[in-house]
């Protein structure tokens, strides 16, 4: 709705129930799905002004200063119908969180606080984060435990939001690093990255080239296997311990 409005240039929209039910992943009774949550924006977030049936809604202007700035290229990019619900709620968040850090672009949170602030259950933002880490959108670091076996007490993740990237531009990079060392290493590197849950990122593929062209693609495989059998949250699910085992 927000892009709608900086397009077109006002604050009243009409509203395509069916276009904005598909939108958020409903696939039936548009109109009584989208209730509650056009409710919420309106009664517990005051962010716009509706009457019930109309099929009109006028965005209010924000007056808090803490407010989410979303980039125009998420909906260029088409993000906003590639991501999943979790995942849309969590780059939101992210943004959210980023730009009220100092290290903005990197913030500090546990999912124990991620929940409580923004109502949301851990297993979803478990979910939200793994598919934007993913979408090579977030960069999630997860500590080591200082002790063997105790995982409870390790330090809550730290993140980093990355400039959002179109698939376009994407494939330019990795066929760029093609051009370079070779589409089979490319090829490779990528899967390898892509067990890690990484399969866009491409410091890391390019970093598994590295890794490929020093020890030998079969021992590089071998020890990453190892290494994504670990619980992700672990913080051994990670292209820091493949190095590691590697030396």
């Amino acid at each position: 709705m927000a892009s709608d409005s900086q397009s077109q240039n006002t604050n009243t929209l009409k509203i395509n129930y069916e276009e904005l039910g598909k939108a958020l992943g409903y696939t039936k009774n548009y109109y009584f799905n989208l209730f509650q949550p056009l409710n919420k924006l309106k009664t517990r977030y005051l962010l716009i002004q509706r009457k019930p049936w109309s099929k009109y809604l006028t965005l209010k202007p924000i007056t808090s200063p803490e407010y989410i700035i979303i980039p125009d290229v998420y909906w260029n990019y088409g993000l906003d119908k590639k991501l999943t619900f979790p995942a849309k709620y969590m780059f939101l968040i992210s943004l959210a969180e980023a730009q009220k850090s100092q290290r903005n672009p990197y913030w500090f949170r546990s999912n124990q606080d991620l929940s409580e602030i923004y109502h949301i259950g851990e297993r979803s933002i478990t979910r939200g984060i793994t598919e934007i880490e993913r979408e090579n959108i977030l960069e999630v670091y997860r500590h080591k435990p200082e002790e063997p076996g105790e995982f409870q007490d390790r330090p809550a993740n730290n993140y980093r939001l990355n400039p959002l990237q179109s698939e376009q531009d994407f494939q330019k990079a990795l066929q760029s690093l093609s051009g370079k060392y070779s589409a089979d290493i490319t090829q490779k590197a990528r899967k390898l990255s892509g067990q890690l849950n990484e399969p866009k990122d491409l410091q890391k593929i390019e970093t598994y080239i590295g890794l490929i062209n020093t020890y030998g693609y079969e021992r590089v495989e071998e020890v990453n296997s190892e290494v994504a059998s670990k619980r992700r949250e672990t913080g051994f699910h990670d292209i820091s311990q493949v190095i590691l085992l590697l030396k």
